[in-house]
């Protein structure tokens, strides 16, 4: 194939690759092979922080990602280079450092070294709001420099790759988008924590929790448990699952706790599980969501719902107890008074309860309650 070819192919992996995320391993070792590299990453940071939102590989041992991305990416001299630069760049070795810099710089020594890995060439993919994308080729200290016909190709691919890139993003994001449904109709709290551990979803029946700030908090973006002991086990869950992130061959961690509450009511029951990084082949994302929280209050809860009607039109523990209040001749302002959360948590409950049982006001929706409510429970009806 002449290089006229292999540019043509490595642009169709690209694109089919932003349409089915498990090519971009396949496209990316394309890119290599074009330009003479070991391997090539597709990385994306977040343009405040500097820290990886995503993280795409080929051909990258998982040991040699996991050191990268823990602690070289943040002293390489070369991200820090072309995070600077506008969209469609191209940057090499000698724009960044001269070889005299590249023997004492401790990324070129101590993570580039020991791999015979030396020189490198960079594309500026995207700058999108909130995050920034760049494509990089390692080479051997073998291999030399690339020369200017190298990163001739490398200009071409970069819009097929800005194309592609934002196309999987989109694609993600409506994918996670979709799971939000499923999430809140559990009755169960349930959280979702990105990799810097911050709460990047909460189902309605966590919202409650949280608003309550009895034994579970969120705090600056971060889920906080009060009891000490509680959150040294929920720290040092997050931690396993973190150290397992990057390889393939680690059990999925999960930990199991228990949280008191300040009230004195009986503790939340916590589970913590790992979330598996996507993972095809030399394909991983950093940006996949760490862990999942779920969190249940074991006290017994009185039926004033009927567990048909709560499945029926898939009703959270928040929007059931509000039902319930106002089936009780409770307004919706003392019934957050008497839960310890605010109006507007329990108005958002209201507006979600009227809208899935289709009623405009207040009274319309008790009295629909009223008449859906069987009089007397079977033994079977009882809810949970």
């Amino acid at each position: 194939m002449d290089e006229r070819d292999s540019l043509t192919a490595a642009i169709a992996a690209v694109e089919q690759a932003g349409i089915d995320p498990g090519h971009w391993g396949a496209a990316l070792g394309a890119i290599a092979d074009l330009l003479g590299a070991q391997f090539a990453t597709l990385e994306t940071f977040d343009p405040k922080s500097h820290r990886h939102i995503g993280f795409r590989a080929s051909r990258l041992q998982p040991g040699t990602m996991n050191a990268y991305l823990r602690h070289y990416a943040d002293i390489s001299p070369r991200t820090r280079y072309i995070w600077r630069q506008p969209e469609r760049t191209i940057v090499y070795d000698h724009l960044v450092m001269d070889e005299r810099g590249m023997d004492r710089d401790p990324f070129y020594q101590e993570f580039l070294a020991p791999a015979e890995l030396r020189y490198f060439v960079s594309g500026a993919v995207s700058r999108a709001p909130g995050q920034h994308t760049i494509v990089s080729l390692q080479r051997a200290r073998r291999r030399g420099h690339v020369s200017p016909r190298d990163i001739e190709k490398l200009r071409h691919l970069l819009p097929s790759l800005r194309n592609s890139a934002d196309l999987a993003q989109r694609l993600s994001a409506a994918g996670s988008e979709a799971m939000r449904g499923p999430l809140d109709w559990l009755s169960d709290a349930v959280a979702v924590l990105s990799p810097e551990e911050t709460v990047v979803y909460a189902n309605a029946a966590m919202e409650d929790i949280f608003s309550r700030g009895d034994g579970i908090d969120l705090v600056s973006g971060t889920l906080r448990l009060a009891d000490a002991a509680g959150a040294n086990l929920f720290a040092r869950a997050l931690a396993a699952i973190r150290r397992n992130r990057f390889d393939p061959l680690a059990p999925l961690h999960a930990a199991d706790l228990v949280a008191s509450r300040s009230s004195g009511a009986a503790p939340y029951i916590v589970a913590v599980r790992a979330l598996p990084a996507t993972a095809t082949d030399t394909l991983y994302l950093a940006a996949d969501p760490l862990a999942i929280v779920f969190v249940r209050d074991p006290a017994p809860q009185p039926p004033l719902v009927h567990a048909s009607i709560r499945l029926a039109f898939a009703l959270t523990e928040a929007e059931t107890q509000l039902a319930g209040a106002l089936r009780q001749g409770i307004s919706p302002h003392d019934h957050a008074d008497a839960r310890g959360i605010s109006r507007n948590t329990v108005y958002t409950h209201l507006r979600r309860l009227k809208e899935k049982l289709g009623c405009a006001t207040v009274t319309g929706l008790v009295r629909l309650l009223d008449r859906m409510h069987p009089p007397v429970e079977g033994p079977g009806d009882r809810t949970k």
